[in-house]
């Protein structure tokens, strides 16, 4: 999230072909960076449905499609949202998405589940303030945090003949 979400809220002003080069550097994975890609299509097929004068077409033309951070910073402008309220999105996305697999694949308590994202309300908006500042730096200069097991297991994850995801 630290890292996303300036990407997300900055690309709502930024050269948006600078953002996906910045979002590839600091994505080690190139199976994260291929999810990132997948769920920027897929996010942008509906967005396309929703708002179909948004200006997508400043999205690179990249393989593979434009990362997802950069095509929910368009949609929240779509949308209307400020900076803050689309790192807010970005923020709260991270951690729900998390939440929702660990419900899903560890069969973990959803209202225990919820109580713990509750929990996190005040962290997420610190993260989410934090990126709303950073988008004002040049893309060279957004957050850049590192999850070296989490590279590390997505590369393995993608070797496995059944996925628990398909992105």
């Amino acid at each position: 999230g630290r890292s996303d979400a300036p990407a997300r809220s900055a690309a709502r002003s930024s050269t948006l072909a600078q953002l996906d080069v910045e979002l590839d550097a600091r994505t080690a994975a190139p199976t994260l960076r291929t999810v990132s890609r997948r769920q920027g299509r897929a996010l942008l097929r509906a967005g396309r449905a929703i708002w179909p004068d948004a200006p997508f077409g400043d999205l690179p033309a990249t393989p593979g499609g434009a990362h997802q951070p950069l095509v929910l910073g368009l949609l929240c402008a779509a949308a209307g949202l400020s900076r803050l309220d689309t790192a807010t999105v970005a923020a709260y996305g991270t951690v729900t998405g998390a939440a929702s697999a660990g419900v899903r694949l560890l069969g973990l308590d959803p209202y225990q589940v919820q109580a713990l994202l509750v929990g996190l309300a005040d962290a997420c908006d610190g993260t989410a303030a934090d990126a709303a500042r950073a988008a004002d730096d040049p893309p060279e200069r957004l957050p850049s945090a590192a999850a070296p097991l989490a590279d590390i297991h997505a590369e393995i994850h993608a070797t496995w003949e059944v996925r628990l995801f398909a992105s």
